[in-house]
């Protein structure tokens, strides 16, 4: 399982004019992380954006998802009810200034051709959903003053890029900030997919919401982005690089709200023998794998968090394979791992099998990512 767990990891990393609000004030149930008072970043790569010079005085709220998953996305269209309801109507994603430039059209149109287009321009990725079109089609419906912004890099540059230029030069629009703009974000994805450098990414999706916030006057905005891009304490997927939000904390402090609506509470509470003891598991859900299915042979895990069990469990020592220590590391877990703490983990294989086993966290991280590491113990 090491090999496989390992590169599954791989994969999860590469997935990778309006009216003016009223102010928007944080809902108590609503995790608010404050930013720190500093935050570095390597100075390489440098993307190609200039951040707007004065911040804006808005408050973001930044949730931290996995793409396309349909329990995420109710999340995010209920959130963005809740924020629509008091008056906000800008709606920053992950998708290139281009897209949502195409987007912004679409939701004026009678027509859906042009999301259908979009749609399949992302063949291949995991925006590639019938779940995320719905997505897009339900605040169509439900919210139609919403105005996206797009902060990412240039994906797919060639199609979608090229038809929203295409667009405004039919409009007689070649000479406007909005085609000098989506030219821009065209170079920045020719640039990361030339270099393949992450580190380029995050810096200039950072810099790209920078412009594109600070020119809002002030509002109050909500952002979806892929988890990795939302954790304020953490470094981008290569290592090299602060955070997405860590870096806008650098500028914005504590106007700069952050959830994971990874982490949610227990679905139920189960009861299982583990060692001839038994222990409440509080059951999180599964990780959807199966866009991986194919060429890893995993469907789904499913997770539970074993209460009062490390101590227990510490004698017995992890299992071994050729490799050494059998672990599992990929950032999708549905709970965030917490080190002295056990779990239990059904990894269910695409020829129907499942992987049972109990895992244990000690700290120790894989590329860093925190790890659990399976426990060898005997069968009763």
């Amino acid at each position: 399982m090491k090999k496989r767990i390992a590169i599954l990891m791989v994969l999860c990393l590469l997935l990778a004019g309006c009216t003016a609000p009223k102010e928007t004030e944080a809902n108590p149930s609503f995790e608010t992380a404050t930013a720190p008072a500093e935050a570095t970043s390597a100075p390489e790569p440098e993307s190609t954006g200039t951040p707007a010079p004065e911040p804006s005085k808005g408050q973001i709220f930044l949730y931290g998802e996995q793409h396309s998953d349909p329990v995420f996305l109710n999340k995010e269209l209920e959130t963005w009810g809740e924020f629509y309801a008091k008056g906000n109507r800008d709606l920053f994603i992950e998708m290139p200034y281009y897209t949502t430039g195409l987007l912004n059209v679409w939701m004026h149109e009678d027509s859906d051709r042009i999301l259908e287009d979009i749609y399949w321009d992302w063949k291949g990725t995991q925006a590639f959903s019938r779940d995320y079109i719905n997505f897009f089609k339900q605040i169509k419906q439900d919210y139609p003053e919403t105005v996206f912004h797009g902060t990412d890099v240039g994906h797919q540059y060639d199609t979608i890029g090229a038809r929203y230029l295409d667009m405004l030069k039919e409009a007689g629009m070649e000479d406007s900030e909005e085609y000098a703009r989506a030219e821009e974000i065209i170079e920045q994805g020719k640039k990361f997919y030339s270099l393949h450098r992450y580190a380029y990414r995050e810096n200039c999706m950072a810099e790209n919401f920078i412009r594109e916030f600070d020119r809002l006057a002030d509002r109050d905005i909500m952002g979806i982005y892929g988890w990795q891009h939302t954790d304020i304490d953490a470094m981008d997927s290569s290592g090299e690089v602060d955070s997405m939000a860590k870096q806008l904390a650098a500028r914005y402090g504590d106007r700069l709200h952050v959830k994971n609506l990874r982490y949610g509470d227990p679905i139920r509470t189960d009861r299982m023998v583990i060692a001839g003891k038994e222990y409440d598991c509080d059951y999180y859900g599964t990780v959807n794998l199966e866009t991986y299915a194919t060429t890893l042979g995993i469907r789904y895990l499913e997770v539970w968090s074993v209460e009062n069990a490390f101590e227990d469990l510490a004698p017995y020592p992890a299992v071994q394979d050729e490799d050494g220590d059998r672990f599992i590391c990929i950032p999708d877990m549905p709970v965030e791992l917490q080190p002295g703490t056990v779990y239990v983990v059904d990894v269910a294989m695409q020829d129907g099998s499942i992987d049972h086993g109990v895992y244990r966290c000690d700290g120790t991280r894989f590329e860093g990512e925190l790890i659990i590491i399976q426990i060898d113990i005997p069968e009763a």
